[in-house]
């Protein structure tokens, strides 16, 4: 691959825009699990499955570009740093590429934040379940329709059946 300047604007920006757009289709699903609206959930995770696949063609193409970047840039710098790289790009690119790039990085530790947060919000109601059926069943062990013991964290629990 070729370094491109144009080409790797384009790319930050469109994982930038795909960012916010994996943020919104995830809290879809995280507002669905708390409300446990189950009637298009399927839906709504394949919608952030495809953009996560979008994502990932968008990152290897930046990691091409980046690789492209540092051979025309700085071929003798074994590992340099993306910003070391663009400092030694005319001014007004620099600028431009280093502010697309520290907007990625903040997107990604925001959607990073807010799944780590879900997730804790998931083992806590996991938590609790487990805690619950203790409570109702006391030293009883769990079982899947297959005759195997269930490990002592379930993953997830479907009731069928009135108690």
């Amino acid at each position: 691959m070729v370094w491109d300047y144009n080409r790797c604007v384009s790319v930050l920006s469109e994982e930038i825009a795909l960012i916010k757009e994996i943020i919104l289709a995830q809290n879809l699903v995280r507002k669905a699990i708390t409300a446990r609206e189950w009637a298009d959930f399927d839906s709504k995770i394949a919608q952030v499955e495809q953009l996560g696949e979008r994502f990932r063609l968008l990152e290897t193409e930046r990691i091409k570009i980046f690789a492209a970047m540092q051979k025309k840039i700085a071929p003798l710098d074994p590992e340099p740093t993306f910003y070391s790289l663009a400092a030694k790009l005319p001014a007004k690119e620099c600028r431009k590429l280093s502010s697309l790039y520290r907007e990625l990085k903040m997107e990604t530790f925001r959607i990073k934040a807010l799944n780590e947060c879900f997730f804790n919000y998931i083992k806590e109601v996991q938590t609790v379940a487990v805690a619950w059926l203790e409570a109702v069943a006391p030293g009883q062990k769990l079982y899947t329709r297959k005759g195997r013991k269930v490990s002592e964290e379930p993953r997830s629990m479907i009731l069928n059946h009135r108690m």
